[in-house]
């Protein structure tokens, strides 16, 4: 095998770089691995559409993290600074900017090239409702070259030292390739038309210098089985256009072009830190998905963000659950300015009608710290029967989705699915479960874009429903239910009455429809007994008649109308 070692010189005005072979030492995988997607989003501070475009970006990335990548490219007119605001442009942004011809804003490209989607091939710079498919297709492909990197920052000299390797996993089909270095910084407060934040809108992923030149170092003819190894050091400026590059804030990406354009892969990483200290901080967020307003799970997911120098190996955390608490410990690693989502399991809990939580962080590391906590409020589950009735209408995108129930704890009891792509049809089950127990039906959605041409719908036992949702967005959804139900099945005769038939909360059978004149209503167990009855004289309709099941053993029973003297029977099954 043919190793590749390559020498840099020096980069203006910031870059310092040293190149050393880092032989036999190979961290790269040899394995034929799937492409990382990178998405460059064109942006600017101006542009009233940009909000969308950076959530978009954000969800995105965070569906599938470690596999998308992005960059905000600040640049254009709408990137442009009114006196008094930061400039969050740089040269290599806008000659980006440039080379492709940006016109409008947000817009992007995904691995700078053209992607075919439901065998339609797409423009090269994509608007921001392409990004996400656009993304999924690339991931699908396998990477002709594998990359790994290890990047290390020294505060005391602001110095970044990055590692960089590649192993090629199939011939290149253009005789050069260009490796690209560069940083981002996210967590950079500022003005944005259409945040509605003022000065204090998040910007994230923002471009802020190349370490290698712009469109990257050259990559002589690279084959098969060869590798290569890259060390770059880098002098990291304390300010970009007078805007403060905070090093707990940056990320380093590397990517592998086959020219100016067509990125052959991608991966990005936080740096490990050394004499860059920051006393101990952490701050709580809620998870991707948020928390439902229906909750039930014995547990609560949140993100923490380490803003320390220290590694949290320990976490004490006070759960407060309508006013009752309990202390849940969590112990694992977070290193030193990185972020994590955590599950704290708590103890069962009981369920009010209106439901209050606080999540308070209170030692880290067996230090205390205070003022970190997350609260919220959540409903009920809804009520159902223990037989589950579920309707599914996926989108033509199903292959992005997952349907599943899960129990309490969080374990998955059924899978629905999984639908084929390119289909957008009706799916119908019936699934039975165990009674009075709490279930969750959760719509996961891998990419965080949701679908609106779909939905779900849960049905009792009568095929009336209780819990629907027809708008699933970004991560999917989750509907609690608990089966406190019986399961009820009302069997007409040929004639019926035109009585339709469900089941309440409260466990009572509700019969509606033309229920005028005199009626008498009479329901036996097959034993004869007459366990309820009703009579009714009226010229007027009275409304629902309700039968109360909650108290009867299961069985078959019948029910008896007579109704201005025409009788009709129907079987009651509860189960």
């Amino acid at each position: 095998m043919k190793q590749l070692s390559l020498l840099f010189r020096s980069f203006v005005p910031v870059a310092a770089i040293a190149s050393l072979s880092i032989a036999n030492a190979h961290e790269v995988s040899t394995e034929v691995q799937k492409k990382n997607a990178l998405l460059e989003e064109f942006t600017g501070i101006h542009c009233v559409f940009c909000p969308d475009g950076h959530k978009i970006a954000n969800n995105l990335i965070t569906a599938q993290e470690g596999k998308i990548y992005t960059i905000a490219v600040h640049s254009g007119n709408y990137a442009q600074p009114y006196t008094g605001e930061p400039d969050f442009r740089i040269p290599e942004g806008e000659a980006i900017d440039n080379y492709f011809q940006v016109s409008s804003y947000p817009c992007g490209t995904v691995n700078r090239k053209q992607i075919r989607i439901n065998g339609q091939l797409r423009s090269l710079i994509l608007g921001r409702s392409e990004w996400s498919k656009s993304a999924k297709e690339v991931i699908r492909e396998d990477a002709p070259v594998n990359l790994w990197m290890n990047a290390a920052f020294d505060g005391s000299s602001r110095t970044l030292t990055v590692d960089v390797e590649a192993y090629y996993t199939s011939d290149s089909e253009t005789e050069e390739n260009f490796m690209n270095l560069l940083i981002t910084q996210s967590n950079i407060l500022g003005p944005q038309t259409g945040g509605l934040m003022g000065d204090e809108y998040v910007h994230r992923h923002q471009l802020k210098a190349f370490i290698t030149p712009l469109w990257g170092d050259t990559i002589h003819q690279p084959k098969a089985g060869e590798y290569f190894t890259k060390r770059y050091v880098y002098q990291l400026p304390e300010a970009v256009n007078n805007v403060p590059l905070k090093a707990e804030d940056m990320e380093i990406l590397a990517f592998v072009t086959a020219g100016k354009t067509d990125v052959l892969n991608v991966i990005g990483q936080k740096p490990s830190y050394i004499n860059y200290t920051k006393p101990m901080k952490i701050t709580l967020s809620p998870p991707k998905e948020g928390y439902a307003a229906c909750y039930a799970f014995n547990f609560f997911e949140l993100n923490v963000k380490n803003e320390s120098h220290y590694s949290l190996t320990t976490i004490d955390f006070t759960v407060n659950i309508n006013n009752e608490a309990q202390t849940v410990t969590w112990t694992g690693e977070i290193p030193s300015y990185q972020s994590q989502t955590l599950r704290l399991n708590v103890q069962p809990y009981n369920l009010l009608e209106n439901n209050t939580f606080e999540i308070e962080a209170t030692k880290v590391n067996d230090k205390s710290v205070s003022n970190t906590r997350l609260s919220g409020t959540f409903e009920q589950p809804f009520q159902t029967t223990p037989r589950l009735l579920v309707n599914i209408k996926t989108d033509v995108y199903a292959d992005e989705n997952t349907f599943t129930l899960k129990n309490r704890e969080g374990q998955i009891v059924h899978t629905f699915g999984p639908y084929p792509a390119g289909e957008n049809t009706l799916r119908k089950d019936t699934v039975d479960l165990e009674a009075n127990q709490i279930y969750c039906f959760e719509v996961a959605d891998c990419l965080g874009d949701g679908f609106s041409s779909g939905y779900v719908e849960l049905k009792k036992s009568d095929a009336s429903t209780f819990a629907q949702n027809r708008n699933i967005s970004t991560f999917g959804s989750r509907l609690f239910f608990v089966t406190a139900l019986p399961n009820v099945t009302a069997v007409h005769s040929p004639q019926p009455l035109d009585l339709k038939a469900s089941v309440d909360e409260r466990n009572n059978l509700c019969l509606s429809g033309d229920l005028s004149g005199q009626i008498a209503m009479k329901l036996y167990a097959l034993s004869g007994q007459c366990v309820w009855k009703r009579e009714i004289a009226s010229k007027r309709s009275p409304g629902d008649v309700r039968i109360p099941l909650g108290g009867l053993s299961s069985g078959l029973y019948l029910l008896e109308i007579n109704k201005n003297n025409q009788r009709e029977t129907s079987k009651i099954q509860i189960r």
